[in-house]
């Protein structure tokens, strides 16, 4: 890389600082030691409404329109960081945590003001950065690693946090050539990076940096990065030099691989889980449906395994649980699929496996299992197992179906008094009467039909003591039958999501809300806002958001008080109308959920492109976070997250006082869980009152 001339960092004028810090995400303000503004980057500017030409000279505290932030401005010199609510624009509040940062300039001492939004990020994704003057000194204070290099590429500044980046000391970085010190695994990514340090240079402006790059280290190991090359004009616009600005992904990398690995396997055993077990059976019905190649399913239930917790304690189901784990692998072919898909109960995947080849593998393990002696304190305990097997056919149109009928012939099997093998055979007597018991589609379309749908709530309440009266409610809906008496959620919920339901039962509970609403809104302004959770199939379909936004238009329901719980699976199968959806009604004041956080495979991926306002923490981390490490280390690392994000977190399946207590030291924000309040009509939400969990 060869360039024409070179401009040393004593040339490097406020001009190339301003190139950098306009790429630096968040507002920030540089003050003199007076507490007089110097300048404002673009984004300070927008969010204070105050343009940086006017604002220099000026008061701190002028940005804020409070008299009791003016107050707080005022005695920034006494602390490093604090969180407050600024007023920026009449009628817009804004809750936020400022830090200072101390910086030694050749003028004197400067501060360096960063603010970060902890509630709202609405708007942000569109500010678009623009030239504002900062002083070179600054870079120092900024969490960005930065690079300076002259035109031949030689590195003339760099940053600690580079420097860190690189595991480098300084003497190593400067007087180096750019394309030496950035190395890259990938011989294309180099490639890259001198192709664009060659456009920069040339054309002005910025190039990104692949975001999968991995760098090397002066060690062995490797980081990835993300950051972008931006060229750096002089007072008269000349190009003089380039910006190598970058960011660490390495941390967010290992969370996503935790989350990942931690959603789709079962910890006890290393297996895959329920869900991880799904999406396998989803791709091989749909091989079975394109192939001659028959496959079958297994599902594997152990006899008598209560009575070894009971008699023997958890620490004894456990132990037996991971021992059968090796014994039933050691069983099954390479190209077979072994998951645990509830407490004691496991499921087998056999691609290009016929019914009759099913049946002998099936065998196998049945003997394994009958032979299986697990030791506990010189006792020596058997099991043994039912198991059900189903040969997928073209009559089944997905997973559900398969499922459904492997779960018929394990019932048979237990029926017929356990220890046994049944295959599915969907037209004898026995799974023609369990067809006509359930007729989920038919029942539910009756009950919409003949208004046997109600309402039910349960409150989400703060953690913390002193926010006491900041609580609010979900609704929930639940079904009578014919004879009035209530059915659980769990029984109707999944055959609605099954026979593609689940958009009327959604519309219901809108329009219901707001009928209570209109019956009775002295009791929605006690509880701020209520949640309504929008199912997948809500999200897809055509019109859904024209309804909602018709709804509150036409009953002229507030905006403010619906926040929409959308689960993580349902907003990755439809990111687009998810999208879109949370948008326009953001746009209008309302607020957004993402529910279930932590079971999907890229969480902490999809959080940059939804603008959400609450993270709810799947609750299988949350009931078992007492007894399993892993489990709290989880709550703690999302509410962490959130908090970085300016979200806030629920948890729910708060079960007792002791994970309540639990979920405080973690830092999450607010709770919900038959130990908060179990579910009550929300027609008797007008006599609730409040209270935490040790009250």
């Amino acid at each position: 890389m060869a360039f024409d001339a070179t401009i040393p960092l004593s040339e490097c004028t406020e001009a190339f600082t301003r190139s950098i810090l306009d790429n630096i995400a968040g507002p920030h303000i540089l003050l003199d030691q007076d507490m007089h503004i110097v300048a404002l980057n673009t984004e300070a500017s927008l969010l204070f409404a105050w343009h940086h030409a006017d604002a220099e000279g000026q008061p701190f505290s002028v940005l804020f329109n409070s008299p009791e932030d003016q107050h707080t401005a005022d005695g920034i010199l006494r602390q490093t960081s604090w969180q407050t609510e600024i007023y920026p624009r009449p009628g817009r509040r804004i809750p936020a945590q400022l830090t200072r940062s101390v910086v030694q300039s050749p003028l004197g001492l400067r501060y360096l003001v960063s603010v970060r939004e902890l509630a709202s990020h609405q708007g942000l994704e569109d500010r678009q950065p623009a030239p504002d003057a900062f002083a070179q000194i600054t870079l120092e204070a900024v969490s960005d690693a930065i690079l300076i290099a002259d035109r031949n590429g030689v590195i003339n500044f760099s940053n600690r946090a580079a420097r860190l980046l690189l595991d480098r000391t300084e003497l190593d970085v400067l007087g180096s050539r750019l394309v030496d010190t950035l190395r890259f695994r990938n011989p294309q990514h180099q490639d890259q990076l001198e192709a664009a340090a060659y456009q920069v240079l040339k054309t002005g402006g910025s190039l990104h940096i692949n975001e999968a790059a991995e760098l090397l280290r002066r060690k062995t190991d490797t980081v990835c990065i993300d950051g972008k090359l931006v060229a750096l004009k002089d007072h008269k616009g000349n190009i003089g030099g380039f910006a190598t600005i970058m960011r660490d992904l390495s941390t967010e990398r290992r969370m996503q691989a935790l989350l990942s690995f931690k959603a789709s396997h079962d910890e006890l055993t290393g297996l895959i889980n329920r869900r991880e077990f799904e999406h396998r059976l989803h791709e091989l019905v749909r091989q079975s449906g394109s192939t001659q190649a028959p496959s079958s399913v297994l599902i594997v239930d152990l006899d008598r395994f209560k009575l070894v917790n009971d008699s023997h304690g958890h620490m004894a189901g456990d132990l037996l649980l991971r021992q059968l784990t090796e014994t039933l692998l050691s069983e099954i072919r390479g190209i077979d699929t072994l998951a645990r898909i509830g407490g004691d109960r496991f499921a087998v995947l056999l691609p290009a496996c016929d019914s009759e080849t099913a049946g002998k593998m099936a065998e196998k393990l049945y003997d394994a299992a009958g032979d299986f002696r697990f030791c506990w304190e010189d006792k020596q305990i058997r099991i043994g197992v039912s198991i059900g097997i189903v040969a997928i056919d073209q009559d089944m149109f997905g997973p559900g179906d398969v499922v459904t009928a492997a779960d018929a012939a394990l019932a048979m099997a237990k029926e017929n008094g356990r220890g046994r093998i049944v295959v599915y055979q969907p037209e004898s007597p026995e799974e023609q009467r369990r067809r006509g018991e359930v007729l989920w589609a038919s029942r539910i379309r009756e009950a919409l039909d003949r208004d046997r749908l109600r309402l039910y709530c349960q409150p989400i309440v703060p953690v913390e003591q002193t926010r006491k009266g900041e609580w609010s409610c979900e609704v929930l809906v639940r079904m009578l039958d014919e004879r009035g008496e209530m059915i659980p959620p769990m029984a109707f919920i999944p055959a609605a999501e099954r026979y593609d339901l689940m958009p009327l039962v959604d519309r219901w509970v809108i329009g219901s809300v707001i009928q209570h609403w209109r019956a009775q809104p002295r009791i929605f302004d006690r509880i701020g806002k209520c949640n309504i959770n929008l199912s997948g199939q809500s999200l897809a379909q055509e019109g859904f958001l024209d309804f909602v936004l018709g709804e509150f238009e036409k009953s002229g329901f507030p905006h403010r008080m619906a926040c929409f719980e959308i689960t993580e699976t349902a907003v990755v199968a439809n990111m687009a109308n998810a999208q879109r959806l949370i948008h326009e009604l953001s746009a209008r004041g309302c607020l957004f959920a993402l529910d279930d956080f932590g079971s999907g495979l890229s969480s902490f991926a999809y959080l940059k492109h939804l603008p959400v306002d609450y993270l709810k923490i799947d609750g299988s981390f949350v009931r078992d976070m007492l007894n399993e490490p892993m489990d709290a280390a989880m709550v703690r690392a999302i509410a962490d997250i959130g908090h970085t994000l300016g979200l806030k977190t629920i948890a729910e399946f708060v079960e007792n006082d002791a994970v309540f207590a639990a979920l405080r030291s973690a830092g999450v924000d607010y709770a919900q869980g038959f130990g908060v309040q179990r579910p009550f009509p929300l027609c008797e939400l007008e006599s609730y009152r409040p209270s935490t969990p040790g009250e």
